[in-house]
C-alpha cells in the first residue's frame, strides 16, 4: 500500500476526522501481523495531533500519544520509518508536557527524541529534524524546570551539534539561535558574563547565516534579549540601543501565526523600551514617560494576543502558555509601578498590583520566575509607602511598608544563590528595613538591615551596583555600632570592586549612570580608614581610587608616553597604536551598522592594551606604568608646593597635606559636614541675574552672610591647615577637593577688610586640582616645545532670549592689547566653529554665559548660538575633541569651575576640569557668577602680568597661577569700596600644574 495520507496543517477538522475514521477502519480490518500496521498507527497519531492543534483538547493529544506508542510496539524488524515514529512520539510528548508541566513527560520526549536520532541516517535531513526537535525540548525543559544538570546536558548536546557541518544555512541559523538562547539561560543561572558575550557572538552569527531575512524566526528575538541582558549587567547604553534595533527588525520581519511567540516578542521589546525610560527618568522625564507609555502599549498588545490563543482559560492553553502569560502580566504590572512612581498616582499602582496578582496565579511557587513576581509586588508596595508618607498618611504608609518587607523577604529568600537578582532583592529588602527602623526606632530592623547589606556586599553573584552601595551602607551601620575595623573592611572591599566595572568599555554617559549610585564612597572610605588608625597615605589612596574615574580614563587614553618612547620606541608606538584604535572603536559603537564588529574589536583591544601595559611594566623604571600612584610618586609631585586634600564627611573632617618630605594629617575638629553644608548654601547664592549664568538664579545674596561664611571657613579649615604647612619659596599650594569640600572657596577664605592678612590670598598662591592623578597627568604632559602666542577669543555679547546680553568689551580689549594680530576672534559662533578652531591655539578665552547641570554634568557647557538659537558647547562635545595640548584656557563665564552637587560630586565634572583633561596645562575658571566689569578688569591684569613674566618661548608652570593671584590682588587694591568685595574678584580660580 502507498505510505501516504493527504493531511496537512491546513486541513479542516472535518477532513481530519474523516481521515481518523478511515484509519480506524483500516486498522480494524488489518491483520495483527500486517507489515504496514505500525505505519498506519503512526499516521493515525499524526491525525490526532492535527486535530489537537484545532481543538486544543487534551484527550486528542493523549490519543495521539497512544497511537504512537502502539506504532512503536507494532514495529517489525527493518521498519524503514523507525526514526520518524520515535520522532512523532517525542513531539507529542513534548506538546503534552507544555500542557501538564510534568517533568516526566518532557524527559520521555527527550528520551524518544534520542531514539529518533539514533534511528536516522547520520546528518541526513530527517536526522537534523530530530536534532532540532531535541534542542527545542531541552530548552523548554530548562524553562519549565531550571536545573544545573539540565543546562549541562543541553550544553554538551549543542556543542556536539555545532561541530557538525552537514546542516543547510537556515538550519544552521536555527541551531545557532537556540544555542545563543541556551547560553543566555546559563548566564541567568550562573552569572558568568562570558556566557553573555559568547551568546552575543552566536546570535549575530545566527542572523548572518539566514539565507534570506524573510526566513527569520527567533534569531532576532534571541539576540535582542541577549543584548538587553548584557545592558542590564553592564549598564552599557549602546547595548540597549542595539537590542532595541535588533528587536524592532525582528518584529518587522516576523511572519509567524504563532500568537504566543509574537506576544513574547512584543513583551520583550516593551521591556527594552521601559529600560530606556528608567535610564532617562531623572535627566529627561518627558522622554522617559513617552518611552514608558510605548512599553505599556507593547505589553497590552501582547496580552491581547494571549487572549486569542485556543482555549477558554489558562488551564486549557497549557502550562507553557500560562507561563508566558504570567511573564507578560509580571512585566506589565512592574511597568505600571514605574508609572505610579513617575506620576505619584496610586491608581497606576493598583492596576499594577492587579496584573501581578494575576501573574502569581499562573505560576507555581517553586518556579524560578515566582520570586521576580514577588519582587515586583514588593517594589509597588514600597512606592505606595513613599507616596502615602509624602501625602501625610503615616499609618497607611507604614502598613504598606510592612507588607512590602514581608513579601520582599520571600522574594529574596526564594531567589537562587547564583541568580544575579538575589543581591538586588536583598539590597532592596535592607533599604526597606532601614526605612522602617527610622520610622519606628526598633533596633531589630536596624540589625536585620545591616546583616542584609553586609551579605550583599560579599555576594559574588550580585551586580556591582548592588554590592558597592550595600558595602557602603553596611559600613555606615558598622561605624554607628562602633565596629570600626569591620566598617573599614567593608569600605575597602567596595573600593577594590571599582576596577571590576571595566570602565574602559563604557561611555561617559554609562559611567555617570553607574557612578551616580556610589556617590561618596571614596570620602567615606578615607574617613573610615583614619578612624581605624590607618595612615594618611592609605586614606589618600581611597580618595584617589574612588574620585574622578571618568576623567582618569580620558587621561589614561591621552597620557604622554615620551619617556617610554625614549626607553623603547617600538613598544611605545605599539601602545599608542592600541589606544588610537580603541578611541576609533568607541565611536563606532554608536553606529548600528558597526556595533557588533566594534564591540568585538573593543574587547580584543582592551585585552591587548592590558597585555601591553603588563609588558611595559617589565621595563626598569616603568614598574608602575598606568597603575595608581605610589607614595613616593605623590610626594614627588609636591616638590613644587604642598598638596592639600580636604575630605569632609559626616564621620569626620580632615586635611591630608602632602609635601616632598612626607604626608601629614590635620584633623579639622571645628568643622562639621552640616556646618559646611550650610555655608555652601550661602556660597551658592553668589551669582545673580546680571552675571554670566545660562540658568539665571534669583539673587538672595547677603554680603554680610557671605563674609561671615568666608571667615568661618578660614577659622575652621584654612588657617589650621596653613599653620602647619611648610611652604616652598613659590608659596604655591594645590587644594585637592571633591564632594562637598569641592564646592568651598578655600582660595577666598578669611577676612578681606582693609589691612587684614587673615585670609588665604595673603598667605599662599592657590591652585585647585580634582585629584592628585589629574595633577600628575598635567605635569607628565606639560608642553615640551616652544609656546605659541596664538589666542582664540570667543565672545557672546548678544544672546538669544531668555539669556541677557553681556558686556565683553573689557575682555576683548585686554586680549587684543596683549595678543594683537596673533589672536583669532570668534564673535557669536556656533559650537562646531569653536571645536574646529580649538586645536590650533595655545591660548583660548571664553567670555559668555555658562551653566552647570548637576544631574548630568557632561551636558554642562558654554552658551553659544546657531541659526539664531541658543546652543551649548558641552563637556561631552569637548571630550570628543582631539586636542594635543594647550597652554591656557580662560573661562570667563558663570560657574565654569563650580563642583556639581548631587550623585556625581566625586567625579568633579565641570568645564574647567574638562579643559584640563582636554590638554590645557592651565585653566582659569569661576566658582560663581562673574561680574562683567570685574571679569574684564581681572582678565586685563592677568594677561598683562602673564606676558610681562613670560619673555621667551617657554612659560614656567607657576607663572599662570601667580599672574591670576596678582591680578586679583591688583583689582582688589585698585577697586572702589564696592568693587573690593570678594564677590567680585573671588570667583576666579586657577586649575592646573
Amino acid at each position: 500500500m502507498a505510505r501516504r495520507f493527504a493531511l496537512s496543517e491546513s486541513s479542516s477538522l472535518q477532513d481530519i476526522e474523516d481521515a481518523i475514521a478511515h484509519q480506524d477502519e483500516w486498522l480494524a480490518n488489518m491483520a495483527p501481523d500486517h507489515p504496514d500496521r505500525s505505519y498506519v498507527l503512526d499516521q493515525a497519531s499524526v491525525s490526532w495531533q492535527l486535530k489537537y492543534n484545532i481543538t486544543n483538547t487534551r484527550d486528542d493529544i493523549e490519543e495521539a500519544i497512544c497511537k504512537s506508542q502502539a506504532a512503536i510496539h507494532e514495529m517489525k524488524p527493518g521498519e524503514i520509518d523507525k526514526g520518524t515514529i520515535y520522532g512523532h512520539l517525542s513531539v507529542w510528548l513534548h506538546l503534552k508536557s507544555l500542557v501538564t508541566g510534568n517533568l516526566e513527560h518532557i524527559n520521555d520526549a527527550i528520551s524518544n527524541g534520542f531514539s529518533a536520532l539514533d534511528n536516522e541516517v547520520h546528518e541526513s535531513e530527517r536526522w537534523w529534524i530530530a536534532q532540532q526537535n531535541l534542542s527545542t525540548f531541552m530548552l523548554d525543559r530548562i524553562d519549565l524546570f531550571p536545573d544545573g544538570e539540565h543546562i549541562r546536558v543541553a550544553m554538551d548536546f549543542f556543542r556536539g551539534c555545532l561541530k557538525l557541518k552537514g546542516l543547510d544555512k537556515l538550519g544552521s541559523a536555527r541551531l545557532f539561535a537556540r544555542f545563543g538562547a541556551l547560553l543566555g539561560k546559563q548566564y541567568t543561572y550562573g552569572g558568568d558574563i562570558k556566557d553573555l558575550e559568547e551568546a552575543t557572538e552566536i546570535g549575530y552569527e545566527s542572523i548572518r547565516m539566514l539565507p534570506d531575512p524573510k526566513f527569520a524566526g527567533l534569531e532576532y528575538a534571541n539576540l535582542g534579549n541577549t543584548l538587553y541582558t548584557y545592558y542590564q549587567r553592564t549598564g552599557q547604553l549602546t547595548s540597549l540601543e542595539e537590542a532595541l534595533r535588533i528587536c524592532r527588525e525582528g518584529i518587522e520581519l516576523e511572519t509567524t501565526s504563532d500568537h504566543l511567540q509574537k506576544a513574547m516578542m512584543f513583551c520583550n521589546y516593551g521591556a527594552m523600551i521601559e529600560a530606556k525610560c528608567q535610564r532617562h527618568r531623572e535627566i529627561k522625564p518627558a522622554e522617559a514617560m513617552d518611552a514608558l507609555n510605548k512599553a505599556l502599549d507593547q505589553g497590552l498588545a501582547a496580552l491581547e494576543l494571549i487572549k486569542q490563543l485556543p482555549g477558554s482559560d489558562a488551564k486549557e492553553r497549557g502550562i507553557m502558555a500560562g507561563n508566558r502569560e504570567s511573564h507578560i502580566l509580571n512585566m506589565v504590572g512592574a511597568w505600571y509601578g514605574t508609572k505610579m512612581k513617575m506620576t505619584g498616582a496610586l491608581s497606576w499602582g493598583q492596576m499594577g498590583i492587579k496584573h501581578l496578582q494575576n501573574a502569581q496565579r499562573l505560576r507555581q511557587p517553586d518556579h524560578p520566575e515566582y520570586p521576580r513576581i514577588l519582587a515586583n509586588i514588593t517594589h509597588l508596595l514600597e512606592v505606595q509607602h513613599q507616596i502615602l508618607k509624602a501625602g501625610g498618611k503615616p499609618d497607611d504608609s507604614l502598613r504598606k511598608l510592612h507588607e512590602a518587607i514581608s513579601i520582599g523577604t520571600r522574594a529574596a529568600e526564594t531567589t537562587p544563590e547564583t541568580d544575579p537578582a538575589r543581591g538586588e532583592r536583598y539590597k532592596n529588602l535592607a533599604q526597606m528595613l532601614a526605612s522602617k527602623y527610622l520610622l519606628t526606632e526598633e533596633d531589630d530592623y536596624s540589625i536585620q538591615s545591616k546583616k542584609h547589606f553586609a551579605y550583599v556586599a560579599r555576594l559574588d553573584s550580585a551586580s556591582l551596583t548592588s554590592r558597592i552601595p550595600s558595602a557602603m551602607q553596611a559600613g555606615l551601620f558598622s561605624l554607628g555600632d562602633g565596629e570600626i575595623a569591620e566598617a573599614h573592611e567593608l569600605f575597602q572591599s567596595a573600593i577594590s570592586l571599582l576596577p571590576v566595572f571595566h570602565p574602559q568599555s563604557l561611555s561617559v554617559e554609562d559611567l555617570q549612570q553607574t557612578l551616580g549610585q556610589i556617590s561618596g564612597l571614596s570620602s567615606f572610605a578615607a574617613s573610615t580608614a583614619l578612624e581605624a588608625n590607618h595612615s594618611a597615605f592609605e586614606a589618600l589612596q581611597s580618595l584617589e581610587a574612588g574620585r574622578c574615574i571618568i576623567s582618569g580614563l580620558s587621561m589614561s587614553s591621552k597620557s604622554d608616553v615620551t619617556p617610554l618612547r625614549e626607553k623603547n620606541k617600538a613598544l611605545a608606538d605599539e601602545y599608542d597604536g592600541i589606544r588610537a584604535r580603541l578611541s576609533e572603536v568607541s565611536e563606532q559603537l554608536n553606529t548600528a551598522s558597526t556595533y557588533q564588529q566594534a564591540r568585538a574589536r573593543q574587547q580584543a583591544l582592551l585585552h591587548e592594551l592590558a597585555a601591553k601595559e603588563a609588558e611595559v611594566r617589565q621595563l626598569e623604571g616603568f614598574e608602575f606604568f598606568q597603575l595608581p600612584l605610589t607614595e613616593d610618586q605623590i610626594k614627588d609631585i609636591a616638590k613644587g608646593g604642598p598638596l592639600i586634600a580636604v575630605n569632609v564627611t559626616k564621620i569626620r573632617c580632615d586635611a591630608i597635606i602632602v609635601a616632598k618630605e612626607g604626608i601629614q594629617l590635620v584633623k579639622l575638629t571645628n568643622m562639621t559636614y552640616e556646618d559646611l553644608e550650610k555655608k555652601i548654601a550661602i556660597f551658592q547664592t553668589l551669582g545673580n541675574e546680571s552675571r554670566r549664568n545660562a540658568v539665571p538664579r534669583r539673587s538672595t545674596r547677603k554680603k554680610g552672610l557671605a563674609s561671615e561664611a568666608l571667615i568661618w571657613l578660614w577659622d575652621v579649615a584654612v588657617r589650621p591647615i596653613l599653620d602647619v604647612t611648610e611652604l616652598t619659596p613659590s608659596r604655591r599650594v594645590w587644594w585637592i577637593t571633591s564632594g562637598l569640600a569641592g564646592r568651598a572657596p578655600f582660595h577666598a577664605a578669611g577676612c578681606h577688610t582693609n589691612g587684614s592678612t587673615e585670609n588665604t590670598l595673603s598667605r599662599v598662591i592657590s591652585s585647585y586640582a580634582s585629584s592628585i592623578k589629574t595633577l600628575w597627568y598635567g605635569r607628565a604632559n606639560s608642553l615640551s616645545s616652544g609656546l605659541g602666542r596664538n589666542m582664540l577669543l570667543v565672545t557672546m555679547r548678544n544672546n538669544p532670549p531668555p539669556h541677557h546680553d553681556l558686556v565683553t568689551e573689557h575682555e576683548e580689549s585686554a586680549v587684543k592689547n596683549v595678543f594683537g594680530n596673533t589672536m583669532e576672534h570668534l564673535s557669536q559662533p556656533d559650537p562646531e566653529t569653536v571645536l574646529m578652531s580649538l586645536p590650533g591655539h595655545s591660548f583660548v578665552h571664553f567670555a559668555c554665559h555658562g551653566t552647570s547641570i548637576a544631574y548630568n554634568p557632561s551636558q554642562s557647557g558654554l552658551l553659544l548660538v546657531k541659526d539664531g538659537k541658543a546652543v551649548m558647547l558641552t563637556i561631552a562635545d569637548l571630550e570628543r575633541t582631539d586636542l594635543k595640548r594647550g597652554a591656557v584656557a580662560y573661562l570667563s563665564a558663570c560657574s565654569t569651575a563650580e563642583q556639581p552637587d548631587g550623585k556625581l560630586a566625586d567625579e568633579a565634572i565641570h568645564l574647567a576640569n574638562a579643559f584640563q583633561t582636554l590638554g590645557f596645562q592651565h585653566v582659569i575658571g569661576t566658582m560663581w557668577g562673574a561680574n562683567d566689569a570685574a571679569a574684564g578688569e581681572v582678565a586685563k591684569r592677568f594677561y598683562e602680568r602673564l606676558t610681562s613674566k613670560v619673555t621667551g618661548a617657554f612659560m614656567d608652570s607657576g607663572e599662570v597661577a601667580e599672574a591670576l593671584h596678582d591680578a586679583m590682588i591688583g583689582y582688589k587694591e585698585a577697586a572702589t569700596v564696592e568693587g573690593r568685595n570678594v564677590l567680585n574678584w573671588g570667583p576666579f580660580i586657577h586649575i592646573g600644574i
